[in-house]
């Protein structure tokens, strides 16, 4: 993001939207300055690697950088020091190392020889300093008081506990910093009371939603969760939940895993929150005897000779890492055991190996907090990522089903040029901690016994980690990995380390390959993401090279809650929004790669175009190189649920059927290709894959069950609540009441006749089966999504809403604790107890002329113009409580959408300035502050 305009302007920073950053303004500086002189306490890599391409640039201009940095509290990392000392020299890094406090924060930016300023306050040269804790630093640019404070600077620089930053005296610095430090205490996994582990916020969130499910009779459900949030302490606590509301009745668990080393995990995790129950484990060489609590193997509990503890009924059943479901072992292990509740527990549910695994739970999916957003709500930590330019050459590796040739991809990679460069800008990057912990993810086993031998050559202690590494020796690299005594700093890995591994120490991460997937990708990253006392920020190294997944990365790090304000480093006109307080720093070769690969791929593309390329690259994900028997063709619940696809409406407005879709990409079956040709099933079908944009689920109950029991809907409408109990919530169905709604619509006329499809449409569900299975897979779709808008909305209060962040009207619904029903909520004003919510758009031009608003920002920007319904008085009932809600203590919250069919921004809490007119009547609302400058340009392009 740039800096705002007018920075020169500002003389306050609080490191908020309404005054700016202290790390634009010395970027700023960095840009328009000839000379710069900082003094301040610490200096983190936190801090110091957001800059380092600005200082290059700084420095390749000829200007001159001064720096002052204390020993002080051995809070300044000494080799974030050492990198700083290497790019800008060591005559102009100096140390202050004595025994008096220092607190001085000063920075001082000289134009030329008559203008200057300086800047006196608070704000450390780290990430927090700059950027994410409020600090006040005030400006002064009179030209006598900032030389006064150039000759303190000298002051300060020739004292003599100030001195050169040499080798020496940082080598020193270290062996103090690492030994106060030495004896770090490991972070709890969990948060901790004298009772035992706790749940966290969104645990307590989910815990909310299974027992609201469980209430409803459902019996199955997936939880998809980022890594780091606890993921199998949920399972624990809702297995306790569930046994307590059985009436002190003890339950039975199981908990399934295709590891060893997860079971142990979770079994630890278990008796800490169940500590009264027995439990044992079933793996190679175990057996866990006669225990409440069975933690197995899907591998060995699908054995013949351990049939009877499969067969056992179980009160709770744990499916870990649920993306691996679809394996056969998986749907053997499904198909026999009996249980009350069923829960899926995973990170990404994208496909592995062509399957649909939310299939497997009815698409029941109870809670759901991907990456962006478990980061944007600070429970995992922030992070930097650096898009490093990669000098391998890719077009000549061979690409196979979706992926590079593993041996071919590993021999481009192996080269001791390339260790070099990943060494370079690792060191110059650094990572913020005690110490360094860097993970390193390669192409596959060889490429990561190079990558750690190189290593070693070049004097670091490095190991290699790979699926063919034994589980105890991988326990023992992985508990050295985390002491903070020992020397092991670097770790290269492959085929682990990917999902269900604890190891909270990580505070760097390598990816030393292309990108493939995005959920692998998500599940890698999110090995260092975990809240740590030490770590404030996750260092990640992408070395991008020009392929066709490049983009992959830096689509995932996207961030669904759009925040325009947000203080973050963008380096790249790519269109990306990473979470909050994360930033993207590209270098310019990276950049201007990665811009040429957009505009290949989507520069002067229609629509459809893109469409296509997005089917075709889930139709190879689909394919899987070594077991080509299950590969398969996409279907339409591929597409649900996945942020880095179009969602099914786009495929159908880019095809104009899904039937067409599967013609043009050449992936009809035979069926398909015969019924191509019949237009009143073409039209059927077309019928049955469009939103109704029905409030109630009601017309398509009935839709489905005019489909699979034509001689009985009534029949079919209850089969249709067997078939999904959960939208029994809706109450009972009208079945006359929804034929008649589906009548109406256009798409189905001439289809339906006085309830019942026309006489060649019922022939031809009599003689083929197989339209009918085509119809439930369309409904399938839709139902999913609406279930997910109005009864699968995690219910918050007003006080999680953020200024300027943007919200779907459902989720808006929810952060007053309500659940999003259409037939109430879709409305411009939103009445909730103690509270109004004002959902506004200022571009109503293509209304209905009674339904065009003048809404508007007053030019000045603190001031906003509401205008009500045409019928509505400032004298009488709402449009009375809005104006008179300062008296009556209820809130009014503003929300505003800029173009159509975009995000609503929340504006915050607003109060009535003043009022005019009458039926309709316009209010004037006072904003909290001046709206920031980044939502100038939103609302007004």
């Amino acid at each position: 993001m740039s800096p705002p305009e007018g920075l020169s302007s500002i003389y306050n920073v609080l490191n908020s939207t309404s005054t700016a950053f202290m790390g634009e303004v010395l970027r700023e500086a960095l840009r328009t300055s000839r000379e710069v002189h900082i003094c301040v306490s610490f200096l983190r890599f936190s801090g110091l690697n957001l800059f380092l391409d600005d200082i290059r640039r700084f420095l390749e201009r000829g200007g001159t950088l001064r720096v002052v940095v204390s020993t002080y509290l051995n809070v300044s990392q000494p080799e974030a020091i050492g990198s700083l000392v290497r790019l800008v020299g060591e005559e102009n890094v100096r140390l202050q190392d004595g025994p008096d406090g220092f607190h001085a924060k000063f920075y001082l930016f000289r134009q030329d020889a008559r203008t200057a300023s300086c800047w006196v306050g608070s704000s450390n040269f780290t990430k927090s300093g700059l950027f994410t804790s409020l600090e006040w630093n005030t400006r002064h640019d009179d030209m006598a008081r900032v030389r006064e404070c150039e000759v303190l600077f000298g002051e300060i620089w020739e004292r003599p506990d100030v001195l050169p930053a040499t080798p020496a005296a940082l080598q020193d610095y270290a062996a103090r910093y690492r030994a106060q430090h030495r004896n770090s205490v490991p972070p709890q996994p969990q948060e901790q009371t004298a009772q035992g582990p706790v749940p966290n916020a969104a645990q307590r969130e989910a815990l909310r939603e299974l027992s609201r499910l469980r209430s409803e009779g459902q019996t199955k459900a997936a939880v998809v969760a980022a890594t780091g949030i606890g993921k199998t302490y949920l399972a624990a606590f809702d297995a306790r939940a569930l046994e307590r509301a059985s009436g002190g009745r003890s339950i039975r668990v199981l908990f399934v895993a295709h590891r060893e080393e997860l079971l142990q995990q979770a079994r630890t995790t278990y008796r800490q929150v169940l500590p009264g129950k027995t439990s044992g484990i079933l793996a190679q060489g175990q057996h866990p005897g006669n225990v409440d609590m069975v933690f197995g193997t899907v591998q060995s509990l699908t054995r013949p000779e351990h049939s009877a503890l499969l067969e056992q009924p179980y009160d709770y059943v744990v499916i870990d890492e649920f993306h691996h479901a679809s394996a056969d072992s998986y749907r053997r292990l499904l198909d026999t055991v009996r249980y009350r509740f069923l829960l899926g527990l995973t990170a990404t549910p994208e496909r592995v190996d062509g399957q649909d695994v939310l299939r497997l739970c009815d698409y029941n999916v109870a809670y759901e907090v991907r990456l962006p957003e478990a980061i944007d709500r600070g429970w995992l930590i922030p992070f930097h990522y650096f898009g490093i330019a990669d000098e391998v050459d890719y077009e000549h590796v061979p690409w196979r089903h979706g992926q590079f040739d593993v041996t071919a991809l590993e021999n481009a990679l192996m080269l001791n040029e390339r260790t070099d460069l990943i060494l370079r800008h690792a060191l110059e990057k650094g990572y913020d901690g005690r110490r360094r912990a860097t993970v390193g993810f390669c192409a596959g086993v060889r490429h990561a016994e190079f990558m750690a031998a190189t290593f070693c050559e070049r004097g670091r202690t490095a190991v290699a980690v790979t699926g063919r590494t034994g589980s105890a020796e991988r326990r023992v690299v992985y508990q050295q990995f985390s002491d903070p005594n020992h020397p092991l700093e670097w770790l290269f890995v492959a085929d682990v380390l990917n999902e269900g591994i604890d190891i909270p120490a990580i505070n760097s991460l390598l990816f030393l390959r292309p990108t493939e997937s995005p959920g692998l990708f998500l599940q890698q990253l999110g090995r260092g993401l975990r809240l740590h006392p030490d770590t404030e920020v996750l260092t990640i190294l992408d070395f991008v090279g020009h392929h066709k997944n490049a983009l992959l990365p830096l689509r995932a790090l996207n961030s669904a809650a759009l925040n325009v304000t947000e203080g973050r480093v963008l380096q790249q006109k790519l269109e990306l929004n990473p979470p909050k307080h994360c930033a993207i720093v590209l270098e310019d070769k990276t950049q201007q790669m990665l811009l040429k690969l957009q505009q290949q791929t989507a520069g002067g593309w229609s629509k459809k175009a893109l469409v296509k390329e997005a089917y075709q690259r889930l139709r190879a994900e689909l394919s899987s190189p070594d077991r080509p028997e299950l590969r398969r063709r996409p279907e339409i619940m591929d597409f649900w649920g996945r942020a880095d696809l179009p969602d099914f409406g786009e495929v159908r407005r880019a095809f104009g059927s899904w039937l067409e879709c599967r013609l043009q990409m050449g992936d009809a079956d035979e069926w398909e290709l015969a019924v191509q040709d019949d237009s009143l099933v073409a039209r059927l079908l077309r019928a049955a894959e469009s939103d109704l944009q029905a409030q109630r689920v009601y017309p398509y109950a009935v839709l489905w069950a005019l489909s699979l029991y034509p001689e009985d809907v009534e029949c079919g409408v209850r089969a249709f609540l067997e078939r999904y109990p959960q939208w029994r919530l809706e109450g009972d169905i009208d079945v006359d009441a929804a034929l008649r709604t589906l009548e109406k619509k256009p798409q189905f006329k001439d289809l339906l006749e006085n309830g019942r499809w026309s006489a060649g449409l019922e022939r031809r569900l009599k003689k083929d089966p197989r339209l009918s299975r085509e119809i439930e897979r369309r409904i399938e779709y839709t139902l999913a999504s609406d279930y997910r808008v109005r009864h699968g909305g995690v219910l918050r209060t007003p006080a999680d809403l953020v200024r300027y962040q943007g919200y779907r009207r459902s989720e808006i619904v929810n952060y007053f604790g309500v659940q999003f029903d259409p037939a109430k909520h879709n409305v411009g004003v939103l009445k909730f107890d103690g509270h109004f919510a004002l959902l506004t758009q200022i571009d109503t031009s293509d209304a209905r002329e009674s339904h065009q608003y003048q809404n508007g920002f007053a030019p000045d920007w603190n001031l906003f113009n509401w205008q009500s319904q045409n019928r509505q008085s400032p004298l009488h009932g709402t449009g009375r409580e809005i104006v008179e809600h300062g008296q009556t203590g209820t809130l009014v919250h503003l929300f505003v959408q800029g173009a159509k069919h975009s995000l609503y921004y929340y504006l915050g809490a607003v109060s009535i300035a003043s009022v005019e007119g009458s039926e309709p009547f316009n209010a004037l609302f006072q904003l909290p502050e001046r709206l920031p400058e980044p939502l100038h340009y939103h609302f007004t392009k």
